[in-house]
């Protein structure tokens, strides 16, 4: 067998094609290294923002005390869960079959350990067949939490928007 990439070869090139190998040698590795850095510090950008987005919606709701409707661009589900009647007291999601996905999958777990726990806010993501969803679960008033959840379509606005 003989071998294709040999550094004789490149001893016998000019000393210019060979500053021109390490060169692209060198700018291929750099490539490799940077773009899954790019990609993960944007995640991680397209993560603060959602999360951000769920803290002032949430604000809205808590502070002006209103359950607002589910409007297509809002992209935006709210859930206030009363842990001493363990019920859904008000949402804007019509679908109940959503709702039960949204509890079931994503926040049932997270709901359980903030009740438990002294925490006042959890933070997260989950995923529901292909799509992502992030959300958020805030106590107040005692017994009373706030779940908000965003769909992976503003979050993959946002990363197409950042890429371009």
């Amino acid at each position: 067998m003989k071998n294709i990439f040999s550094f004789k070869k490149i001893q016998n090139l000019s000393l210019i094609h060979q500053l021109l190998v390490v060169i692209a040698v060198a700018t291929g590795l750099l490539f490799l290294v940077v773009v899954p850095l790019i990609d993960y510090n944007m995640s991680i950008i397209v993560d603060k923002q959602m999360d951000d987005k769920l803290t002032i919606a949430q604000d809205s709701v808590i502070n002006g005390s209103y359950m607002p409707t589910q409007r297509p661009q809002d992209f935006i589900f709210h859930i206030i869960y009363d842990y001493q009647t363990n019920a859904f007291l008000d949402t804007n999601i019509m679908d109940k079959k959503q709702l039960y996905e949204f509890y079931s999958f994503l926040f049932e777990d997270d709901l359980i350990k903030l009740y438990n726990h002294e925490e006042t806010t959890i933070h997260d993501k989950g995923e529901i067949g292909n799509d992502v969803y992030y959300y958020m679960i805030t106590k107040f008033d005692n017994t009373k939490c706030l779940i908000s959840i965003v769909g992976s379509d503003y979050s993959d606005d946002l990363l197409h928007s950042l890429r371009n």
